[in-house]
């Protein structure tokens, strides 16, 4: 119905409002060091309801007041520019607790002789190596209080249970600072059940020297660089979850490689590796008693594999 009640339906401008503020915000932050939009809208995400809602009533009020009128969204869309103004004008002056902080942690294996490894890093930068003459050495750079790293460790039975996370690992990753920096190094020694969840931003991971017995990594939006080249000593099964964007795994020339990697939207490079039915195979596999076993998944982008010389 092109008419109800004397006033005339339009389309709504607020969501191409909605757009041009976001995308404003967005650049204001790219030019403002230090600056994370992604704070401001989770610390004044309620301010958003507010700012609409009056908008809608606003509009509302006008409408019944001037029935003969073309509706309007112009409440909305003066709400939606203020937002705007106020999130630029807090990219433009960052609050004091956005300054950068750093944290060094280690723990001792305290007699473990293998060990379940757990890291969860919301948003940044992490390496992750062999290397740690303990059971696990860290380097923490970091911003905001939802960004501050902690340490768990407990033994029971000789095995000991490592996590590695955020102080407030329960809220969403869109509340922590992408410029965040781990550098962890874990023990190449004791064998290691290894997972690791990522929410958004790169990943370095340097895993050929550890003792790893299963390997799980989850990624949601970013850059995987996965490298696995070496002599592995014993087979295992690693699970790749990727979320948006590019994964690259090094794999062994000399050790029997077994990937099955499937993507949602994007491609897959093989590399070096052969198809073999639904799974990419080396020249190596059914020759040596290693056998890494692989299940490489992309969501939205790109999986990369690598058989290194």
């Amino acid at each position: 119905m092109a008419q109800e009640s004397g006033r005339t339906r339009r389309r709504s401008p607020a969501g191409a409002i909605v757009l041009i503020v976001i995308g404003i915000v967005f650049l204001v932050a790219h030019f403002v060091p230090n600056a994370d939009p992604w704070l401001l809208f989770a610390r004044y995400w309620p301010l958003i309801l507010i700012l609409v809602g009056l908008g809608k009533l606003v509009d509302y009020l006008w409408a019944n007041s001037h029935p003969d009128q073309p509706a309007r969204s112009y409440g909305v869309m003066t709400g939606l520019l203020i937002l705007g103004m106020l999130l630029i004008i807090g990219l433009a002056r960052p609050p004091v607790f956005r300054q950068r902080s750093h944290m060094s942690r280690e723990v001792d294996a305290q007699g473990a002789q293998s060990v379940q490894a757990h890291i969860e890093m919301p948003a940044g930068t992490l390496d992750l190596s062999s290397g740690a003459s303990s059971l696990f050495e860290g380097e923490f750079d970091y911003t905001g209080a939802n960004s501050v790293p902690i340490v768990k460790y407990n033994v029971a039975s000789s095995h000991g249970d490592l996590e590695v996370a955020t102080e407030k690992s329960n809220v969403h990753f869109v509340t922590t600072s992408s410029g965040d920096y781990w550098n962890l190094r874990l023990n190449p020694a004791l064998p290691t059940e290894l997972s690791v969840d990522m929410g958004a931003g790169t990943g370095n991971l340097r895993l050929s020297d550890l003792n790893l017995t299963s390997l799980e990594l989850n990624l949601g939006a970013g850059t995987l660089n996965l490298d696995l080249n070496g002599a592995w000593k014993q087979s295992f099964h690693a699970d790749v979850q990727g979320g948006v964007g590019t994964a690259t795994v090094k794999l062994p020339k000399d050790v029997g490689v077994r990937v099955h990697a499937s993507g949602g939207i994007g491609t897959i490079n093989a590399g070096g590796l052969k198809r073999d039915g639904d799974d990419y195979v080396n020249d190596a596999l059914g020759k040596s008693p290693v056998t890494l076993d692989l299940t490489v998944e992309g969501g939205v982008g790109t999986i990369n594999l690598e058989e290194q010389q």
